[in-house]
Parts: C-alpha cells; structure tokens; sequence
C-alpha cells in the first residue's frame, strides 16, 4: 500500500504512513473541531477552519502574573501561621478597671488555658459557698462553653493551617491546583470568629460620666487579628491583579459585590463581639450608670450578688427568662459567627479566583435569621434584668432605661448584605458554584 501523499510503500494493514506520518485513507484532521476532512481541501468541512493553519502554542501565564500569584499565596500562608501563632495568646483583660468586684471573674486577665481546670477550681469554691443554686449553674455554664470554645478553635484553626500548608506546597507542582487564598481564608476568618466569641463569653463594659470600664481582647490577639487580615487580604488583591486579564462586565460586578458584602460581614463581626446588651440606671439627667453586657455575663448578673439573697418575688420567673434567653442566644451568637467566617471566606475567595463564583446565599439566609433571634434573645434578657434591677431599687427615684441597639444594626446590615447577594446573583445570572 502506496501513501496517497508521498508514495511511499506501506504494509497493508498501516494506518499512517512510515515516512511522512498522515494518514493512509488520504483524510486529515482539522486541528480547530477534530473531524475528518478531505486531504486535498484548504478548509475543514465540518467548521470551515483552514485545515494547514498552524497549531496555537498553549498559552502560558507571563512572569509577573505567576510571580504575583506565587507571592500571594505566601502571604495566604504567613496569615494562616499568624492565625495559629496568636491563637495561643487568646485571651482577655480589663481595660480602666471601674467595675465592682462581685463577679468572680479575674478581671486581671483570662486566657484560653484558664479553661482547661482552673476554673472549674473557682467554680467550686464559690460555688460551696453562695446562695442561690443559680450562681453554680450559671458559672459552670461558662466555663463549659468557654471550654468547648478553646477546644474547638486549637483543634480546627490547626486542621486548617495544615491543609494550607499542604495546598501551598502542591501548588508549585501543580498547573491549576486547588485555591491556597481560599484554605487561609477559612483559617483566619475561623480564628477571627473563635477570638471574638470568646471576648463575647466575657465581655462587660460599665460607663460612668466620662469613665468607661471594658473587658477587650488583649494586645496580642488584637496584633494577631491585624496581621492575619493583612496577610489575607493582600493575597487576595494580588490574585485579583494577577488574573486582571480576565477582567469583563461580570469579574467587575463580582469584585464589587464581594468588596462590599465583605464590609458588611465585618461590621456585623465588630457589632456582636463585645457588650450588646445595656441598661442605664438613671438618678437623675446628669448621674447615671451603664452597664453593657455580653450574654453569658447577663446571665451571670442576677447570681452574682447584684440583688438580694432570693431576689424578691419576680427572682425565680426573671432568672429564668434570663438564662434560657442568654444561653439561647448565645447559641445563636456561635453559629452565626461561624456562618459568617465561611461567608467571609468564600467572599475572599471570589475576590482571588477570576474563574470561581462561589454561591454566599447559603450562609447568608440562615445568618441574618439567627441575626434576627439573637436580637429578639437581647430583648427578653434585657426586659427581665431591668424588671430585678427596677424591683431591688424599690421606691426609689432610679430610672432604667434598656438599650440593644447593636443587635439591631447588626439584623439589618445582614438583611442589606444579603440583598446585595441577591442583586448579585441575579445581574449574572445565578452561576452555579465551583467547589473548593
């Protein structure tokens, strides 16, 4: 057998030719489609593309957009080690120390390790001690979810460096590996809502005139939470010019949404992490007290020493109200924050990856109706507070006033952010997600 193209002789059972290397039916295959052309035409007759076109070269990134990306995901990386590193200096102190010392909280500084038995040790000493009962319920209450929180957050920050890491190295060795930004990302922004949580489970805040008392996070967890934030945010911005090439109507409407979704998140973030539920005591225009609480700590208040042994007649039914209204809430307070560091995360991710858009409604939905119970938890617990505060002044001239406004801002600013999503997905047509 003769090849029709350069008549060289062939075996008969040869598919191409020995010599020339096209193939022995005299057909050729049109580089554009793939189908099967005649060998003696100029254009494929599938596509009409020119069948002798020389075949493109794969398109490689230039330099600099791997250098950019290569620099970002080290900076992923530095983030999600700053996250761990300072996750072990987590912990709380006083700020202007005015409060009264009733509670037995060691306003001097708390920190993470103090959940590991010692102060199940106080516990127990103030507990065999102190009338009522409530007082032992409501600090073991404490210390089982502030213990519960310290596990959770050394054991899944540190699952999640781990997997960064590994995407990191992987990637040097793979053409499109998986998302570096995105695993740090996840780490960061799960250690950011453990970090503020736990501030949550002690916070208090006491203003005076011009005197303001605080429990805040301590320097280096404030120093930790920057640097991460940094460091991921800088990864991401990098990866976003890095793919700038891609840049069209949609990677503009995706950058800007996610920007501004990301902003929302952190405002509600900074809402919920402190004191949100308040109570003045007014003697008069110009003297008054406010006290702030956190859940868990207005939960501690009626316990603590605050009012009378029993309470009066509407201890038993507002103590009640109080600790299941807290706990409750307080709950919500946890998987709302967590729902929000995954939204955080992904939102990030959209902004790092031109080719991912990642569907934010799932976690959205669901936060802003926790958003929602928690302020109506902040309610109850503040209505049932100011009533035991307004019995234990009695006859006296002492106004109480309630206050839980942040819980408020927060439910709307996740109302608007997930009204943003919305528009989103709707100018783009509501593109299915690519998993990370």
């Amino acid at each position: 057998m003769n090849c029709p193209f350069c008549g060289t002789a062939n075996p008969d059972d040869s598919v191409f030719c020995k010599k020339c290397g096209r193939r022995m039916s005299g057909s050729v295959t049109c580089p554009a489609c793939g189908a099967t052309s005649p060998a003696d035409g100029d254009f494929c007759t599938r596509c009409g593309a020119r069948l002798n076109a020389p075949v493109k070269a794969e398109e490689r990134p230039a330099a600099w957009r791997q250098i950019l990306v290569t620099v970002g995901n080290a900076l992923a990386v530095f983030a999600a080690l700053a996250s761990v590193i300072f996750l072990f200096c987590l912990g709380c102190e006083m700020r202007n120390p005015l409060l009264p010392t009733l509670l037995w909280f060691d306003w001097g500084g708390t920190d993470i390790y103090y959940f590991f038995g010692e102060i199940y040790r106080d516990i127990y000493d103030v507990y065999t001690k102190s009338v009522p009962v409530f007082t032992g319920v409501s600090g073991y209450s404490q210390a089982v979810i502030g213990t519960l929180l310290s596990a959770g957050m050394m054991i899944s920050v540190c699952i999640l460096f781990i997997l960064t890491l590994v995407r990191f190295v992987r990637s040097f060795g793979e053409k499109k590996g998986r998302s570096v930004v995105a695993m740090a990302a996840k780490t960061y922004f799960l250690y950011l809502a453990f970090a503020l949580l736990f501030l949550a489970l002690h916070s208090v805040t006491m203003l005076d005139g011009e005197a303001r008392s605080a429990v805040t996070l301590n320097g280096a967890t404030i120093a930790g939470l920057i640097i991460g934030a940094v460091g991921v945010l800088s990864a991401a911005v990098l990866h976003a010019v890095a793919g700038a090439g891609k840049m069209g109507r949609d990677r503009i409407l995706q950058l800007s949404f996610s920007g501004a979704c990301l902003l929302l998140v952190a405002a509600v973030f900074a809402l919920l992490s402190g004191s949100i539920a308040g109570i003045t005591l007014f003697e008069s225009e110009d003297n008054f007290v406010t006290l702030i609480f956190g859940l868990i700590m207005a939960y501690r208040v009626p316990a603590e020493g605050w009012f009378p042994s029993g309470g009066g007649t509407l201890y038993p039914a507002a103590s009640a109200t109080i600790s299941t209204c807290s706990i409750l809430g307080f709950l919500f307070l946890i998987v709302l924050f967590l729902l929000l560091a995954a939204l955080a995360s992904s939102l990030v991710k959209g902004i790092a990856e031109p080719d991912e858009t990642p569907r934010t409604l799932r976690y959205m939905i669901p936060a802003m109706i926790l958003a929602i119970g928690l302020t109506v938890c902040s309610a109850l617990t503040l209505g049932s507070l100011a009533t035991l505060f307004q019995e234990y002044a009695g006859n006296s001239a002492v106004t109480i006033a309630t206050q839980f406004t942040l819980p408020i801002i927060a439910a709307v600013l996740s109302a608007l952010a997930l009204i943003l999503l919305i528009v989103y997905g709707a100018l783009t047509g509501g593109k299915e997600e690519n998993k990370d």
